[in-house]
């Protein structure tokens, strides 16, 4: 098998496990919800590392601070493997990267050329933007991925 076949076979690999992980996190999400259980206390009833539920649920673990990554500030966060990001600073990231404006009550500038995003590990050369904060870089594909979590957790008006 040539190389190329066998990474193209590792491609489609990789992106069946990141479906069913995608599907699965939606799943642990919907039950968290309507159980109203603490994300620790689920854990604990499954046999599970706390984290390990946090990320597949896309929330942040009982015990991590709960504040943001980028301008340490409190409220509605969106959960990354070890980095948050709060509802406010998600459009000031998105508009420092796409164009260059940037906030001046947050700290918030355009990431190094050998930066890697906090939330997925993408290098600098591999996204359109890296933003970084007081403590995190977000690259463009996450801002998208935080505005689909902000606008599913966002309830709709009621007429």
């Amino acid at each position: 098998m040539r190389l190329s076949d066998e990474l193209g076979a590792l491609r489609a690999e990789v992106a069946r496990l990141d479906a069913a992980r995608r599907r699965a996190g939606d799943h642990v999400k919907k039950v968290l919800n309507a159980s109203k259980m603490p994300i620790g206390a689920a854990a604990a009833a499954l046999g599970i590392p706390e984290q390990h539920l946090a990320q597949l649920a896309q929330r942040v673990p009982d015990h991590q601070a709960r504040s943001c990554s980028f301008c340490t500030g409190q409220g509605r966060l969106v959960a990354g493997p070890d980095v948050n990001i709060c509802w406010e600073c998600v459009p000031r990231a998105k508009a420092m990267g796409v164009d260059g404006e940037a906030d001046p009550s947050v700290p918030m500038w355009v990431a190094a050329a050998d930066s890697r995003c906090s939330f997925c590990g993408k290098l600098r050369a591999q996204a359109e933007f890296l933003v970084k904060g007081l403590g995190g870089i977000i690259c463009d594909e996450c801002v998208i991925l935080a505005e689909e979590i902000m606008a599913e957790d966002t309830p709709e008006e009621i007429s």
